[in-house]
Parts: structure tokens; C-alpha cells; sequence
């Protein structure tokens, strides 16, 4: 069957990773483009062709890939199961595949690390300046915002307003929660509003009260408040963190560029990377590639290097304030507002409101759902009904538990221990390689990974674990 296979003209163009690569970047830009106009998943539908083709690679490489085969029979398996039990919605299928995506880059570009070549990787830059260029002139893409648009209105869902009502209590019961210089009433009647839009009643009703879900809260303004102010620049990419994984992943490269190469040159695109993640206002990758700085530090034993990181993190959380007030209405203000949130009011991170919902509901879980799990859209749909946004988890492992179950969330870290068992060897010696991977694992864990497009980040991966310094000539 390989032999025939090989035979077939042109089959060979699927082990070239340079072009899987480039088709994969045209149809992410092309997705982000249409999708500015309307809500069509180009390059999830088209990754259903990309992805067989390197199967197929591997295939005829001939080498048995019984892990991959292993996991992707389990995802799969589980995803039918959960689909066939739950509500479907394409957007599970998108799901499936980012993960199957990440799984299969990481085997198909391993083989090929010592002929990867660097060009893929700039031509990935200049297309994410291109889309993200359009941010400079107050163009972002609405995609952020149609789903939350969609699924406004909870009865679609099943939520009733008779039953919110029935679980409330009166604003008199409630008072020493409200701060003086708020209309109560009116703040949770615009609430209401916009959740149930064919509500007539509620301008009539009085004293509603304000525990009737988790979302609906009023609370004083203060300095604590500020993570409600979140502003993103992103252009035409279709979701602000994709962007900031592009240029922070991208940005390592050229960091290491620099180290190995000794060529200042390399110095001006890390700069404007550097910028351009701090314009884009995601933290994910700052405070991911922080802590795993900081890990090599510990772990290469370089004391002195991780006493220093260490101190400027404890001198920025004691003069937290100070920072905001001086960084506030800056690029900068993302991070020392996350600061102040962090260390004195924590509740207000939307990862542990996210955490609560998730827990909230596997409580709830059968012993089939903590096998099979349900699916990736009804985790949306638990997070609209828990915290009125029908958004995913924001952590891979939390997200793949609650959508394929616990069988394919150990798989997915058994993922993760064989990318540090396959390359112990080049993280003892490569400090990029070592902080990329780490970078990786705690952005899983903040915001997640494997659904910010791995198959180029994994590209980034290789050429940083196999780049060597050139030779010096005579």
C-alpha cells in the first residue's frame, strides 16, 4: 500500500513542511479576512483536508506513530460519543481539530527539524503585522463579539426569567453590597434587558434582587474594577490572543537569533515585536514567558540570575499602586491592573470565575460524562447559563476534562511529558527551547494552547530546538 502510494505524481509534496506550512498561513489569513465580513470557518474546514495529508506524510515515512494513533482514536472516539449524547454545534468539530492539529504538527515537523528553514517563520510575521496593521486605524474584527451577540438572550437556552426571578432576593436584603452612588435598580433592569430583550415587564417590576446568577452583580467602583476595562488591539485577527501568540512565540525566536547568531540585525524585528505585544493588551504570553524565565533560572542553577527576576517580581507587587497610577492610560496598563487584581482581589480574575463554572459542573457529571465527557459546545453553553458569556474555559485541560473526559485529558498530558522526554536532552543545553516549552505549558494552563493555531507555533518550536550557529569563515 506505502509503495503504491509513493508512486501517485506529486505525493511527495505532503513531507515538504515549508508547504503545509504556507498553506496552512494562506488559509488562516483568507479566514481572518472573510470573517470580518461574516462568520465562515474557512480554516477550520479546510484543516480537515490539511490534517490527512500529514497523516498521510507520516504514513509513507514509514516510521510507526502508534502514540498519535493512540491519541487521536481516543479524541475522536469521545467527541462522536459526546456529540451523539449532547446538543452539536460546528464549533466542537473546530475544537476536535485544533487539538488533533497540535498533536500531529509536533510528529510531522519532528522528523524534519534539522531542514527546517527560517522563511516560513517571517513570512508568518509579515502576514500577522499586515492583519494586525488594520488595529492602527480602529479596525478590529467583530468575530470577538458575535457569539456573545448571538447567544444574549438565555431563553434560548433554556433559562427562564420566571426562574431567576424565583431565585433572587429584594435590593433591602441586599443593601450593605451596594455602594451609595449607584442606581441599583436601574443598573440590573439595563442588565435584565439585554439578557431577556423580549421581557416587557421588567420596567414595571420593583426591587428585583441582585444574586439571581453570578453575573449579575453590583458593586462599588474602585481600583479593583479596572479588569472591566480591558481594551485589545487586533486588527483583522478574529481573537486578540491569537496575535499575542504569534508575535510572543516569534519573539523567542529572534531572541535566540541574537544569542547564537551575535547579529544586531536581529535586535530591530525583537523590538518591534516587543511593542507590538504590548499594544495588542494580552497578558497570557508576558506572564507565561515571566514564569518560565524564571523556572530556567532555578532550574540551571543561575542563583544570582533568579534572585535579581525574582526581587523586580516582589518589587513590582509591593509598589503595585504606584506602577498603575504612573502606567495607567498606557500600553503598559494591562499588566499593573492585572497586578492589583492578582494580589487584592483575585475573584474579579475571570479565570477563577471560569474555574467555578467548570467546577460547578462537573459536579454534575455522570460517570459516562467523566469518561466520554459531553462536548465543547455545551462547555459554552455552561458558561453562558453560570456567567452570562458563552465562552470555552480558557484552559486546556479543564476544557478537554469537561468536553472528552478524563481517559483523553491524560492523553493530553501524556502529549506534553513526551515532548519533554523526546527533547530532555536539548533543554539541558538550549534556554529558548526550554522557556518555549514552558511558555507552552503555562499558557495551557492560563488561556490555553492548543486552540491558538499550534501548527505554526510548533514550526517556531523546531527551528529554536535545531537551530545551530553558522559556522565563521576565514
Amino acid at each position: 500500500m506505502r509503495a503504491q502510494l509513493q508512486q501517485i505524481p506529486g505525493i511527495s509534496l505532503v513531507k515538504k513542511p515549508e508547504l503545509i506550512f504556507l498553506a496552512s498561513l494562506l488559509l488562516f489569513a483568507i479566514d481572518n479576512v472573510v470573517n470580518y465580513f461574516t462568520d465562515l470557518p474557512v480554516f477550520t474546514a479546510c484543516s480537515l483536508i490539511l490534517l490527512p495529508l500529514m497523516w498521510l506524510s507520516l504514513y509513507l515515512d514509514g516510521k510507526k506513530q502508534v502514540f498519535l494513533v493512540t491519541f487521536s482514536a481516543v479524541f475522536i472516539t469521545t467527541a462522536a460519543i459526546g456529540n451523539l449524547a449532547y446538543t452539536f454545534n460546528k464549533s466542537s468539530i473546530a475544537d476536535l481539530t485544533f487539538i488533533l492539529m497540535f498533536a500531529t504538527a509536533y510528529f510531522y515537523y519532528k522528523p524534519k527539524g534539522t531542514q527546517l528553514v527560517r522563511w516560513p517563520a517571517n513570512i508568518l510575521l509579515l502576514v500577522s503585522i499586515l492583519l494586525f496593521g488594520f488595529g492602527f486605524f480602529g479596525i478590529n474584527s467583530m468575530s470577538l463579539h458575535t457569539n456573545e451577540k448571538d447567544f444574549k438572550n438565555l431563553e434560548l437556552i433554556g433559562i427562564s426569567f420566571d426562574s431567576l426571578v424565583e431565585q433572587s432576593q429584594t435590593l433591602d436584603e441586599a443593601k450593605h453590597k451596594i455602594h451609595d452612588s449607584l442606581n441599583a435598580d436601574s443598573l440590573i433592569r439595563t442588565k435584565l434587558k439585554t439578557y431577556f430583550p423580549n421581557q416587557q415587564g421588567i420596567d414595571t417590576m420593583k426591587n428585583l434582587g441582585i444574586t439571581m446568577m453570578p453575573g449579575i452583580k453590583i458593586e462599588k467602583e474602585s481600583l479593583d474594577k479596572v479588569e472591566q476595562k480591558r481594551h485589545y488591539t487586533y486588527g483583522l485577527f478574529r481573537v486578540p490572543h491569537v496575535p499575542a501568540y504569534f508575535f510572543g512565540f516569534t519573539l523567542l525566536l529572534y531572541i535566540f537569533l541574537i544569542i547564537i547568531n551575535r547579529k544586531w540585525v536581529y535586535l530591530l524585528p525583537a523590538i518591534l515585536l516587543s511593542y507590538l505585544i504590548l499594544l495588542n493588551g494580552v497578558r497570557t504570553f508576558i506572564v507565561a514567558a515571566g514564569l518560565s524565565v524564571l523556572l530556567w533560572f532555578f532550574v540551571s542553577r543561575n542563583i544570582w540570575y533568579f534572585v535579581a527576576f525574582s526581587a523586580i517580581g516582589v518589587f513590582f507587587i509591593v509598589f503595585r499602586y504606584e506602577i498603575f497610577e504612573a502606567t495607567e492610560h498606557t500600553i503598559l496598563s494591562p499588566l499593573s491592573s492585572l497586578l492589583i487584581t492578582t494580589v487584592d482581589n483575585p475573584d474579579r480574575l475571570s479565570r477563577v470565575a471560569l474555574f467555578r463554572s467548570w467546577l460547578s459542573e462537573i459536579k454534575e457529571f455522570s460517570w459516562l460524562d467523566l469518561l466520554t465527557g459531553k462536548n465543547f459546545y455545551q462547555s459554552k453553553m455552561a458558561n453562558l447559563k453560570n456567567l452570562f458569556t458563552p465562552t470555552w474555559y480558557h484552559n486546556d485541560l479543564l476544557s478537554i476534562i469537561f468536553s472528552y473526559g478524563i481517559p483523553a485529558a491524560l492523553f493530553y498530558v501524556s502529549l506534553f511529558v513526551k515532548i519533554y522526554l523526546d527533547n530532555r536532552h536539548i533543554f539541558r543545553q538550549n534556554a529558548m527551547a526550554f522557556i518555549f516549552f514552558f511558555t507552552m505549558i503555562l499558557t495551557s494552563i492560563f488561556n490555553g494552547f492548543y486552540y491558538y493555531f499550534p501548527i505554526f507555533l510548533i514550526y517556531i518550536f523546531w527551528l529554536i530546538a535545531y537551530q545551530h550557529p553558522k559556522p565563521k569563515t576565514a
